[in-house]
């Protein structure tokens, strides 16, 4: 599990925390249990494609057919230069980093009482309280951190001078130097 997070992590700090096909065969059979714990979840495939012949032009907007006697999917693209094409139907899959399914994953074994609740949708969660160190402490996580003087993120933990605060990558944690009081 260990190789993976670090692409997890790094996708929580983009906006949408989507991985793509390609992306993902890299997980190999770790994609299962990221789906089991809830930490991926997967959405509606992608609604436009390449042409898989030629990559030419844009993308275009895929068509879906069920075969009359199999009753499977198929998906079709017009293309300028090549006309109707086929496209592999497992290469438009895509799965979301769901939050809250990572923050439960991440923080089942460290002793925070959970569940986390969101505090600003899609930024900010309170993912519980912990006694380390003999110190009773909330603890919250954020992504998708961006300095700009009227943080809203920024005004809520200023609110909770003792909470300590985790972030997806250590750039986003020196980001929050000097923003907050807060152990980060």
């Amino acid at each position: 599990m260990r190789d993976v997070l670090p692409s997890i992590l790094r996708r929580l700090e983009i906006e949408p925390p989507v991985f793509h096909c390609r992306e993902i065969r890299a997980f190999g059979s770790r994609l299962e249990l990221l789906i089991r714990l809830g930490v991926l979840r997967e959405m509606a495939p992608l609604s436009t494609a390449a042409c898989p012949d030629c990559q030419f032009g844009s993308q275009r907007r895929v068509e879906y057919v069920a075969d009359s006697k199999t009753h499977a999917r198929h998906g079709y693209i017009h293309c300028p230069q090549c006309g109707i094409v086929e496209v592999a139907l497992d290469g438009l899959r895509r799965w979301r980093v769901d939050p809250a399914g990572f923050l439960a994953a991440a923080f089942s074994g460290a002793g925070v009482s959970g569940p986390a609740t969101e505090v600003i949708p899609g930024r900010l969660w309170r993912v519980g309280k912990v006694t380390w160190a003999a110190r009773r402490r909330e603890v919250y996580f954020t992504r998708w951190y961006r300095c700009d003087g009227s943080n809203s993120l920024v005004a809520e933990m200023s609110r909770r001078p003792k909470a300590i605060l985790f972030t997806a990558t250590e750039a986003t944690a020196r980001r929050w130097t000097g923003a907050v009081e807060n152990l980060v």
